[in-house]
């Protein structure tokens, strides 16, 4: 299309913007569609069940330990989402993987994150209790009438 007319470029646009196949190549030949299989739901349950830990997780270091959630509640989220997430997994293709990974990852950090939040927050309170120590004044200026 590199020296097409005004027309056949309109004509393209057209195609693009009605979804149409592109024209077959000179010789006839079309490239093969990709058929992306479906996905088991059952597949999905476990990334979904730590997905949803996460993100329970982070929602509980913001907004308190209620919003923690026990297996058999994420497990319950998880099953309900698994076919619907597995009928738009094709459309995700190749990052996918990435996105399981990232999640599951998250799932497996997020309590360590909040483990350590909880520690520190014990370790400043201790050190809160005391009153702090006044101010070394001996250094300080003095002004003089």
């Amino acid at each position: 299309m590199r020296n097409a007319s005004k027309k056949q470029l309109h004509e393209r646009i057209e195609q693009l913007q009605d979804r149409q196949p592109p024209p077959a190549s000179m010789d006839g030949a079309r490239a093969p569609e990709v058929q992306t299989p479906a996905m088991d739901p059952a597949q999905l349950v476990g990334p979904l069940v730590e997905t949803f830990r996460t993100t329970f997780e982070f929602l509980a270091m913001a907004l308190g330990k209620h919003w923690l959630c026990e297996d058999k509640e994420l497990l319950k989220l998880a099953n309900a989402w698994a076919p619907i997430a597995a009928q738009h997994a094709p459309r995700a293709g190749e990052y996918l993987p990435w996105l399981m990974a990232i999640g599951t990852t998250a799932g497996v950090v997020a309590p360590k994150v909040r483990l350590t939040r909880a520690e520190i927050l014990e370790t400043k309170s201790a050190t809160d209790t005391a009153p702090p120590p006044p101010p070394n004044r001996s250094d300080a200026l003095t002004i003089t009438d």
